[in-house]
């Protein structure tokens, strides 16, 4: 990242997994000075992405919306331009 800040970056369908508290462990993250962004394959409609804006994303990170899978090299594109290019740099 251009800020020389810690990133994670994540994508997810709404397959169930077994797994850590996502809420827990964003707020953890960001604590840590770590930003999380992510990709939410949304294919039914804005349920996923919702998800993410309220339990995995930090309050300084983002979220794209892939409209199914089809959509994903888009969206991988349009995040990944907006991690490199900050907005103001």
């Amino acid at each position: 990242m251009a800020s020389g800040k810690s990133c994670a970056d994540v994508s997810y369908d709404g397959s169930s997994n077994a797994g850590l508290n996502t809420a827990v462990e964003s707020r953890k993250a960001e604590a840590a000075g770590i930003e999380i962004n992510g990709i939410a394959i949304d294919i039914l409609g804005a349920g996923i992405t919702a998800f993410y804006d309220r339990f995995v994303i930090t309050s300084n990170g983002f979220v794209i919306t892939s409209r199914g899978f089809s959509d994903y090299p888009r969206s991988i594109r349009k995040k990944l331009l907006r991690e490199l290019i900050k907005p103001g740099s």
